[in-house]
């Protein structure tokens, strides 16, 4: 009779009775126990190479490689280059240095600084075969960039051009043919953290806040809680203009927040102090 084996760590058996051990895919594991009939995910946030054996496989670091395995990157200039970029801000380049890069590549750049809730990139340098080699710049909602919405698409001169995601990852793809090249393109990225005024930061973007302020209240950036606007301040839940004369911070909570403008300046209702008109103090 034949005895039954246990399949190794890093993979597990397809059911009861079946001969065939299969390995676990990437940002899983195994450790061949035969509790687990399938493959255990990784924590969120973390991720593990294919046929990881142990919860100890799983971190950031191999979330980041496993990504990169299972995205193509081909050619011989950029070969090696493709990665992931985890700082706020930094440059790199399409990895040809000071020649051209060469034909027929498939090379991708994936931007995803911790935190960030918005992405810009400028071109200090972007020269390719115009309508043959292409750079397609994309907006992505997570660190695997398998959800995309396209933001750009490049090629010919356009040194200098700004491109923006309104979320923290952001996608390049760059495609070459087999035919001419040209000098390629620098890149320089920088990203925020804070979300502009009226917007909340809701994982890796910014949405709207729904409501609408009071008169004279605005919604300062990363919170939707209104506060009232420089010369006004906070009463009774509405916002109040401080008395002639007088002008305030934004986001005072009291008339004790309302300060004298200084001599040869007044503060109309609201708003900040300015200077008195030629022939009045």
């Amino acid at each position: 009779s034949m005895a039954c084996a246990e399949c190794v760590a890093g993979s597990y058996q397809l059911g009861t009775g079946s001969p065939e051990c299969v390995a676990c895919p990437a940002n899983t594991y195994h450790n061949g126990s035969s509790v687990d009939a399938s493959c255990v995910a990784c924590p969120q946030g973390s991720g593990s190479y294919p046929q990881s054996s142990s919860l100890d496989d799983c971190s950031f670091v191999n979330l980041i490689g496993a990504l990169s395995q299972q995205r193509p990157c081909q050619g011989s200039t950029c070969s090696g280059t493709c990665s992931y970029f985890l700082d706020a801000k930094g440059t790199f380049s399409d990895g040809s240095g000071d020649g051209q890069y060469g034909s027929h590549h498939n090379c991708w750049w994936i931007i995803a600084p911790a935190d960030a809730v918005s992405v810009t990139v400028t071109f200090p340098l972007f020269k390719t075969e115009q309508g043959y080699d292409f750079l397609k710049i994309y907006e992505c909602d997570s660190l695997d960039c398998e959800n995309t919405v396209s933001l750009a698409t490049m090629s010919g001169t356009r040194t200098g051009e700004t491109v923006h995601s309104s979320t923290g990852y952001m996608l390049l793809q760059f495609n070459s043919d087999t035919s001419q090249s040209d000098q390629g393109f620098d890149v320089a990225w920088t990203s925020s953290t804070v979300c502009s005024r009226g917007f909340f930061p809701a994982g890796s973007t910014c949405l709207p806040c729904d409501n609408e302020t009071p008169p004279d209240a605005f919604y300062p950036a990363n919170t939707c809680q209104w506060q009232c606007e420089a010369g006004f301040y906070l009463s009774e839940g509405a916002c109040v203009a401080c008395p002639p004369t007088m002008t305030s911070a934004a986001g005072s909570v009291s008339v004790a927040g309302c300060n004298e403008c200084d001599r040869g300046f007044t503060g109309p209702d609201g708003g900040p102090c300015v200077a008195c008109e030629a022939g009045t103090y």
